[in-house]
């Protein structure tokens, strides 16, 4: 219990360092409008144009970069230093699906998959390529223990921060909480380098 609030802890410090940025912009985003003459009986009908706010969007790097591929190695005290491979897919410039394939250095054979998502708490009119993040996902895990296969699943809750350049470089570093039916796997720390890509057309 006291690892889990320590992690909560975590997030939420994590979570409001970002929130003046978000709040900031809001408050620059501007819609434009513009008269049109469409309607005969009324010169003056207006509606609402939103190219800016759409452009803002479209520069927001996490929506220009939308396909992300990254390495990642971790540290848990119980099962050692684990290697992943990672892809994952923003839908929104703060919903994503998140896919990774792994193995344990130091338990031989040994296997790690992971399928979930994620929340990014930036603004999605956002520009800054920092955002804070927390999501779910279902883990199956597997190694050799005592001369044999153990495997299982459990959940892991991570929360962490990213970092994605103008460029499409991509960092993160992330603390992760496991809720396994044994209490056997604790919290562990990772780090991510990757690049992402443009997969949407303007």
């Amino acid at each position: 219990m006291k690892r889990l609030s320590l992690f909560i802890l975590f997030a939420l410090s994590v979570i409001n360092v970002f929130a003046q940025d978000t709040l900031r912009s809001k408050d620059t985003i501007t819609v434009i409008v513009r008269k049109i003459n469409s309607d005969k009986n009324n010169a003056n009908a207006i509606q609402p144009y939103s190219e800016e706010v759409d452009k803002s969007i479209s520069q927001n790097p996490r929506s220009e970069f939308s396909l992300g591929i990254t390495g990642g190695i971790s540290f848990e005290n119980n099962v050692g230093m684990l290697c992943t491979t990672n892809i994952d897919y923003l839908f929104t410039p703060n919903l994503s699906i998140d896919a990774s394939l792994g193995d344990f250095v130091k338990r031989n054979p040994s296997f790690y998959v992971s399928f979930g998502g994620k929340y990014w708490f930036t603004n999605k009119h956002s520009k800054c390529g920092f955002s804070p993040y927390a999501g779910l996902q279902l883990d199956c895990i597997g190694y050799q223990i005592d001369g044999g296969m153990t495997s299982g699943f459990c959940l892991e809750v991570p929360a962490g921060i990213s970092y994605i350049s103008k460029f499409g470089l991509q960092a993160s570093l992330q603390l992760s909480y496991y809720i396994d039916p044994y209490d056997f796997y604790g919290p562990n720390i990772e780090f991510r380098i990757g690049w992402r890509f443009k997969t949407r057309k303007k």
